[in-house]
């Protein structure tokens, strides 16, 4: 149960750290006039995924004196995020060969596919996770203080947080597909025609890179 709770717990804070991080990205869209390049759009992704990385092991502390972590917590929070990185990294990578197919394999859009530049963005989330873990008296700073209390704060409003609680069961919901998904492919038992795990069709809708809700990236 205690598991259960703790991914429960993690799909909340994301989702809520998503929504955040929206009126961020909207903000930084605003003062780059639209420009919203590759180069923008990868910057945008590694950054959100270094202060997640950085905000996350906060929700793992188990005593403020010393920021002792919960060993198990920590744990659990770290393999979700890495799947959670890896499943972004593979929808970017299935939604460049859903456009290449319409489009006749010629990449006329803006945000191009760049396999280096997606291994490099997860590689930053899964430093700064590990490197905040390690070494959580650097996360006592300004920046991931306040997103911390900004997602305290949301998670407890009465109705606003409920509605977290049920986008971060889906989430749940999602990263554990994602996690069977993984380990059919590397079994060679879940090959199918068009390489989509299951439950991707709330990917379809845009191009962000977050498909479990609509409101991650502005184009």
């Amino acid at each position: 149960m205690d598991f259960l709770n703790d991914l429960l717990r993690i799909g909340v804070i994301i989702a809520i750290f998503r929504f955040i991080w929206f009126f961020i990205q909207m903000l930084m869209f605003l003062l780059v006039q639209g420009r919203n390049g590759t180069v923008h759009h990868y910057f945008m992704r590694g950054l959100k995924y270094f202060f997640l990385g950085q905000v996350l092991p906060l929700f793992c502390v188990r005593n403020t004196e010393n920021l002792e972590l919960h060993t198990g917590s920590l744990i659990i929070t770290a393999l979700v995020f890495i799947l959670y990185l890896v499943g972004k990294m593979q929808q970017q990578q299935r939604r460049m060969v859903r456009f290449q197919f319409m489009s006749g394999n010629q990449m006329q859009n803006q945000q191009a596919y760049h396999f280096g530049a997606e291994i490099g963005i997860l590689l930053i989330g899964v430093a700064s996770i590990v490197f905040f873990s390690l070494y959580p008296e650097f996360n006592q700073n300004k920046i991931s203080m306040w997103f911390y209390e900004q997602i305290l704060s949301l998670e407890k409003a009465s109705i606003i947080g409920w509605i977290f609680k049920l986008v971060g069961f889906f989430f749940v919901i999602s990263i554990i597909q994602q996690f069977v998904y993984s380990v059919m492919q590397l079994a060679g038992l879940g090959k199918r025609n068009n390489d989509d795990p299951p439950n991707d069709s709330s990917s379809n809708t845009d191009s962000s890179d977050d498909g479990f809700v609509d409101y991650e990236e502005v184009k």
